[in-house]
């Protein structure tokens, strides 16, 4: 039996970030191992982003003077 209603499927497109997405599908996944390295380079990245302290010890604007 056919349903009364009709639903439209949401076709769902490839990211563009690629000209030629079948290249990249059909290629080999990333290891894991690697996806792993790449996390734990991240995350002592950001932790060395939060740790960067600026010592001001002067002024970081220079005020200039309007006629």
């Amino acid at each position: 039996m056919i349903s009364g209603s009709t639903q439209c499927k949401r076709v769902t497109s490839l990211p563009t970030l690629t000209s030629q997405p079948h290249q990249v599908l059909a290629s080999e996944p990333v290891p894991p191992s690697d996806i792993q390295q790449i996390s734990k380079i991240a995350a002592y990245a950001s932790s060395a982003l939060s740790q960067i302290k600026v010592d001001a010890k002067e002024e970081l604007v220079v005020q200039f003077a309007i006629p």
